[in-house]
């Protein structure tokens, strides 16, 4: 288990500024939690305080009971069962992939480096590359070398920050897929850091939501897409629309908003400006007769300035 209680760091005057304050959260074992936030919220702070790899300010962070310590408090920082895997790869790069992967290996035996190491090469598809230097790879294979010298040791919490921007939807599927198959199979847990709400809703069991460095929601993920609390949080998340103000105000998804040429009980007529195709399903962009415009997903096609009725339906 990792308890966050009341941590804070803020980064001094210089070219990297904001932080994290007073964030508070608990990562259960074999638990998914999700830590999403706009860019500048304070996500990579966290990351590098949950790794040890920063000196708190502020509150302290509890692992399996015994506190976390950071890098001025021991001669190697981090924690041997908090493996981090960051957005910037982390890589040898006048090394040999194979030197890559046999430095997080020292003190096994031979036969136990070379099973571990073919092993992590097939996965990330580095097989044919492990006698080329780490400099000469594309981005793409460099962060798949920096995902093997991470996940060679399974460890009890992985925290996974934007560690797949440089790869295709090929690989980024596969990897995860992966790791998700591993973390079932081993028991580990994982902090899910990310701008991208889908990641948050497919692979998530809870999810904190981060704004100007402060935790300002969390719960389930499907239950904060379907009535976020706030104009920062339902951003988080995708396409909003607000109806209402103060308490009686409500926050609708795309998926709320059906459009049809046919009236039917409770329709308002509007017309259809536009409709674009997202690979998934059809976007309308909705002109009511009161002037509001709402954005709503269909499976239909329609024309543009398709004139018909619109009705807002909550389905969560």
């Amino acid at each position: 288990m990792l308890e966050v209680r009341n941590i804070t760091y803020l980064w001094p005057s210089g070219p990297r500024k904001g932080g994290i304050r007073d964030v508070s959260f608990t990562l259960n074992p074999n638990q998914i939690l999700g830590v999403i936030g706009k860019s500048g919220s304070g996500k990579s702070t966290l990351a590098l305080c949950l790794s040890g790899l920063l000196d708190l300010q502020n509150g302290e962070i509890i692992f399996n009971g015994e506190k976390l310590l950071g890098p001025s408090e021991q001669l190697i920082p981090g924690h041997k069962d908090i493996a981090l895997l960051r957005q910037d790869v982390q890589i040898l790069e006048n090394h040999t992939v194979l030197e890559n992967l046999r430095d997080v290996l020292v003190g096994f035996d031979e036969e136990f480096k070379r099973k571990q190491i073919n092993r992590i090469l097939r996965i990330t598809g580095l097989l044919s590359f492990e006698n080329q230097k780490a400099k000469l790879l594309s981005m793409g294979q460099k962060q798949r070398l920096s995902l093997a010298r991470t996940m060679i040791h399974v460890p009890k919490v992985l925290i996974l920050d934007e560690p797949f921007n440089h790869l295709d939807f090929e690989w980024k599927f596969k990897l995860t897929e992966w790791i998700l198959e591993e973390q079932s199979k081993q028991g580990f847990s994982i902090l899910w850091i990310t701008h991208d709400s889908s990641e948050i809703l497919r692979y998530c069991h809870r999810t904190v939501c981060l704004h100007g460095g402060k935790k300002i929601c969390e719960g389930a993920p499907m239950k904060i897409y379907a009535n976020p609390k706030s104009k920062a949080v339902a951003a988080l998340f995708g396409p909003y629309m607000q109806l209402g103000k103060g308490k009686k105000k409500i926050f609708l998804r795309p998926g709320d908003v059906i459009f049809d040429t046919k009236k039917n009980s409770g329709m308002e007529k509007g017309i259809l400006l536009r409709q674009y195709f997202n690979g998934i399903c059809h976007e309308n962009i909705l002109l009511s007769e009161k002037g509001t415009i709402y954005v709503g997903y269909d499976n239909r096609c329609w024309k543009e300035n398709t004139k018909g009725y619109l009705r807002i339906q909550k389905r969560y």
